[in-house]
């Protein structure tokens, strides 16, 4: 579990852990979750993550980098040096989860794409699972709605309000991970679910 600190990621090691997986949770700071291992890993570190790979079958990849500037060119290379790495230590699979959208027009979701190109040109079978908005509590877009609902008896809404979008259950999307442990790819190199898909 590669950004195990993550909402997605926390609630995804736990899940793992209950269903009697063995769970190695990474992130830049080790995450402490209970039945699983936590450790601490910067995968820009080729060395320390191939490390932390050893000895796995399966990885989720959940990693942003939003806080940088060049944030579309950090988490392609990021992306690749993770292929990388998980071919030399012979993962069975990758699971990606990324964003929804034929042709973004947002930096943020072009990158989620990005990612799961990168991802898919090495030589490690993708699952790429694609998500709008994921709602439960403890994440940002349930938090966000939930402050606004409670701090405001009323509101003017902006324009953008009226974009339709498609949000699924956190828990939803943590069983859908979860099954892709051992889907079956419509490719050899990959298979993309989106939520529009799974959820009928």
């Amino acid at each position: 579990m590669v950004g195990a600190n993550g909402f997605v990621g926390r609630e995804l090691s736990i899940a793992l852990v209950k269903a009697k997986y063995d769970v190695i949770a990474l992130s830049r700071h080790a995450p402490e979750i209970a039945g699983a291992t936590g450790r601490s890993v910067d995968v820009a570190d080729a060395v320390s993550l191939q490390s932390a790979l050893a000895g796995c079958e399966v990885a989720f990849y959940l990693v942003h980098s939003l806080s940088s500037e060049d944030f579309r060119v950090r988490d392609r290379q990021l992306a690749e040096g993770f292929g990388r790495a998980a071919a030399a230590v012979g993962l069975r699979r990758i699971v990606y989860l990324g964003g929804l959208g034929d042709d973004p027009s947002s930096e943020h979701l072009a990158s989620r794409q990005e990612v799961g190109v990168s991802l898919a040109s090495g030589e490690v079978p993708v699952v790429e699972l694609r998500a709008a908005v994921v709602l439960g509590a403890g994440s940002i877009s349930f938090e966000m709605l939930r402050y606004l609902t409670e701090r405001l008896p009323f509101m003017v809404c902006p324009r953008w309000v009226r974009t339709a979008i498609q949000p699924i259950a956190s828990t939803d999307m943590i069983r859908y991970l979860i099954a892709a442990i051992d889907v079956v790819p419509v490719s050899t190199r990959l298979a993309v679910l989106t939520s529009r898909r799974i959820a009928r």
